[in-house]
């Protein structure tokens, strides 16, 4: 929780977030490729889903998330939001 308070507040996720765009996005399916990448290359290094999926990858695909403007506070969280959700979801299961 901590790791992912820290992610968020320093502006960390929001980098590597648009890393992240920058390099495999020509097509939303890019970004759901790259959280995957992200997840997998992680994997070994943190052990435990929950580590993974909830304090690391999460904030980042936030970040990617609210930088496409989907936002569940706006009502707006079925533009990228919920696909990126569900990458994240499964990918951490799998990896």
């Amino acid at each position: 929780i901590i790791i992912s308070r820290g992610l968020l507040k320093t502006g960390l996720g929001m980098r590597i977030g648009y890393l992240l765009i920058s390099l495999f996005v020509k097509r939303t399916l890019g970004v759901g490729y790259s959280l995957a990448l992200a997840d997998l290359v992680i994997g070994p290094v943190t052990p435990s889903n929950t580590a993974r999926g909830g304090a690391i990858v999460h904030p980042i695909m936030k970040s990617i998330a609210l930088s496409y403007d989907s936002d569940p506070e706006k009502g707006t969280e079925g533009k990228i939001g919920k696909y990126l959700t569900l990458v994240n979801f499964h990918s951490n299961v799998i990896t």
